[in-house]
């Protein structure tokens, strides 16, 4: 029977173990959070700094700091943890609905 992987490869596993979930909320600061509302909506660095007031690369530096603590790659896989853990959700369909 074929299981739909390549023989002697490795099953997918979530790059964010169980207690990293538990602790998700405490894993970022709140100007963190408050980026990654952002991110979710599919805001770019120069908008969120210009909402925030803060200069491009202090959101870059956020940006960084999200994805190495959600132990993520890119920007996408940010958003779709964020989601997943509930770290933005009400907020970011409240700002979705005022922009």
């Amino acid at each position: 029977m074929h299981s739909g992987t390549k023989l002697g490869a490795a099953p997918l596993q979530m790059k964010t173990s169980e207690t990293e979930i538990a602790d998700a909320p405490e894993l970022l600061s709140p100007r963190e959070q408050q980026v990654l509302t952002f991110l979710v909506l599919g805001w770019r660095n120069k908008q969120i700094a210009a909402e925030l007031g803060i200069s491009g690369d202090t959101i870059k530096t956020h940006v960084r700091h999200i994805l190495e603590k959600l132990n993520v790659t890119t920007r996408t896989e940010a958003a779709v943890q964020a989601t997943r853990l509930g770290l933005c959700g009400a907020s970011a369909v409240t700002m979705r609905a005022v922009v």
